[in-house]
């Protein structure tokens, strides 16, 4: 799942995991709210898709983190 820029809120947190459900029926996901739901700004550029540069950086190493665990 791409980040989202939103609050952390409960329902924020339950729509990503009713969106998660959704998807996994066609593909595997990989879901962890601690790290697809960012609520910090400086990580986004123009739209919640379009990452900053340490948007980019962390984002990167936070995925290599969750495959290395698949393997």
């Amino acid at each position: 799942m791409p980040w989202i820029i939103s609050d952390t809120d409960i329902d924020s947190i339950t729509t990503a995991k009713n969106l998660a459900n959704s998807l996994e029926l066609i593909t595997p996901v990989i879901y962890d709210e601690e790290i697809n739901i960012k609520d910090e700004p400086s990580f986004f550029g123009d739209t919640c898709y379009h990452l900053s540069a340490q948007g980019r950086e962390k984002r990167s190493v936070e995925l290599a983190e969750q495959l290395k665990d698949l393997l």
